[in-house]
């Protein structure tokens, strides 16, 4: 079974994509597609990033209890 790794960095980490049995070009196309649609959900559930959505409703959540 032959293996192919790539490596990208997500939610500030190292994350390896490892693909099997796939042509190497084949390979590249869906770990991009991947890690396009990973970057997408970061973006969304990043804590560490103020302008993520899930910060957002922490902030409007926050908001609603001091009312």
């Amino acid at each position: 079974m032959e293996e192919i790794t790539i490596s990208k960095k997500l939610f500030g980490d190292k994350t390896d994509f490892v693909i099997y049995d796939a042509p190497e070009e084949f390979a590249k196309d869906i770990v991009e597609e991947v890690y396009t649609e990973a970057l997408r959900l970061q973006k969304i559930f990043n804590v560490y990033d103020s302008e993520s959505e899930l910060s957002e409703l922490k902030k409007e959540k926050l908001f609603q209890m001091n009312f």
